[in-house]
């Protein structure tokens, strides 16, 4: 009996040492346990604030974006608007180029058909001063015709009044023309006189 008892005393004290070992094991994982969910609860609290800060600046970064996107979309419109300006202004700018072009073909024309009717005046002003050269010569050449005849019928009228008879003839003057003299009758003086009168009036009449 004795030695049962002392079997078991055995057997109940290595129990219990166990059960010591046991509790020292469990304190031990408890602590660290403990020590893993202060650190798990530290690290979730820190995950948490970068988590606040990464929404924080997510939101941030939306906001400029957005505002970016705005001020692009702005941009991009006043761009646009820019562009159309700046193509209706070209339409303008090749629509007066043709106007300018389409000018100046004319008034080259123009030129070129003033230059051809200012040769053709500048030809037709030399023709006439020719012309006019010409008639020039004629006239003084039928002023002093008119000049002959009214001496000759000057001389007529004078012999006329002193004398009704004389011998008839023909004698040059200082120009080399033929004059008359006065006829044997007085008729046929008369008749000279008005021949050379009607001469002198067709002569005034060409140089009126």
């Amino acid at each position: 009996m004795a030695d049962d008892a002392e079997h078991w005393k055995s057997v109940a004290e290595e129990r219990e040492a166990e059960l010591q070992e046991l509790e020292k094991m469990s304190e031990a994982l408890e602590a660290e346990l403990e020590k893993e969910v202060k650190d798990l609860t530290r690290s979730n609290e820190k995950l948490k604030e970068e988590k606040n800060a990464a929404v924080e600046k997510l939101e941030t970064l939306r906001k400029e974006s957005h505002k970016k996107n705005e001020k692009l979309t702005k941009q991009n419109i006043e761009l646009t608007d820019r562009v159309q300006t700046m193509q209706q202004q070209l339409v303008q700018l090749e629509t007066k180029n043709d106007d300018f072009e389409r000018s100046e073909r004319e008034l080259k024309m123009t030129i070129e058909s003033t230059e051809a009717m200012t040769e053709k005046a500048l030809e037709e002003k030399a023709f006439v001063q020719m012309e006019l050269e010409e008639k020039k010569s004629e006239v003084a050449e039928l002023e002093e015709q008119v000049k002959d005849l009214k001496s000759e019928i000057d001389v007529l009228n004078q012999r006329l009044s002193s004398s009704s008879h004389g011998t008839g003839g023909a004698h040059s003057n200082a120009n080399g023309q033929t004059t008359l003299t006065v006829p044997t009758k007085r008729g046929e003086a008369l008749t000279l006189l008005g021949l050379l009168v009607n001469r002198v009036s067709a002569l005034e009449s060409k140089l009126a």
